[in-house]
């Protein structure tokens, strides 16, 4: 598939093509963090990204099994993750961490 074809797809479409082996979670990755290299520049849309973190949760994706399973999401920065800088794009907020998930992304 072209470069970015897999970041425009929908979730169910992601799904299938996961379930059909068609393209792997690393790939489906991959094609997602080359998107946000090409527009994140202009559109400074993600204030905080670690492509090597991705990467390495991505390894435990065979033992976490569902049906999203290797699909990346995207969390914004006004919903609590633990340990993770939550700022909601604010100053005042510049480096809080919270203790604690916030339900949107409880396990």
């Amino acid at each position: 598939m072209a470069s970015g074809e897999l970041a425009s797809k929908t979730i169910h479409e992601l799904q299938a093509l996961l379930c059909q082996q068609t393209v792997s979670p690393s790939e489906i990755l991959e094609d997602l963090l080359a998107r946000i290299e090409r527009f994140n520049p202009s559109l400074h849309t993600y204030l905080s990204l670690d492509p090597e973190r991705l990467r390495r949760q991505l390894s435990d994706v065979s033992k976490r099994p569902g049906a999203l399973a290797g699909i990346p999401i995207t969390i914004k920065d006004n919903i609590c993750m633990t340990g993770e800088e939550t700022s909601c794009a604010s100053r005042i907020l510049q480096g809080f961490r919270p203790p604690y998930d916030a339900p949107e992304v409880a396990q």
